[in-house]
């Protein structure tokens, strides 16, 4: 490379993308700071999926809807082919505050069951992480994290950051030592 003043800059760009670059990283790896033991006292919500509607119920009235009525005209499972028209519904549905909206991420967990996390976004998370299947919900993992979830994403990216670029600095100092060991 040219002058340092280029060596610098170009330093600089890498040390700035890489914080940027594992950012959805580091999301993830947070993420799991979110997630809690089942705690029934919060009021999360599950999904009932109707032929041409969504509804979305306290968790804590569950017993009345599953496990499911064999004649029942919804369902707690949500086909792949539903999935984004179920996250269009979703947007529809009001929230506790305005600023705050609905996530869904469905995970197949064979041919009749799914894990579903169903969450509100706004200040910080709130919502629950259960398993559906054609006859029952089984609530697993209550979601809960307020404002300050934040700072705790950027210190897990900050953290990623450094653990990169200690490896890097670790290796090329072991490259650049002599041959002989000296």
């Amino acid at each position: 490379m040219g002058s340092p003043w280029v060596r610098k800059v170009v330093f600089g760009l890498l040390l700035v993308g890489t914080a940027i670059g594992l950012f959805p990283v580091a999301a993830r790896i947070a993420d799991s700071f979110a997630t809690h033991p089942w705690n029934p006292s919060i009021g999360a919500r599950v999904l009932l999926l109707w032929p041409d509607h969504i509804e979305l119920r306290p968790v804590a009235s569950l017993s009345e809807f599953s496990p499911r009525a064999p004649q029942a005209g919804y369902s707690f499972t949500i086909p792949h082919d539903r999935q984004n028209w179920v996250e269009e519904q979703l947007q529809t549905q009001s929230a506790p505050t305005y600023d705050a909206s609905w996530r869904i991420r469905v995970r197949s967990l064979g041919s009749e069951r799914q894990e579903i996390d169903l969450e509100l976004l706004g200040d910080g998370i709130y919502g629950l992480v259960y398993e559906a299947t054609s006859e029952r919900i089984v609530p697993l993992r209550s979601r809960l994290a307020g404002p300050g979830f934040a700072f705790i994403v950027l210190g897990t990216d900050f953290a990623c950051w450094g653990i990169l670029w200690s490896a890097v600095y670790m290796i090329l100092r072991h490259f650049k030592r002599p041959l002989g060991g000296g």
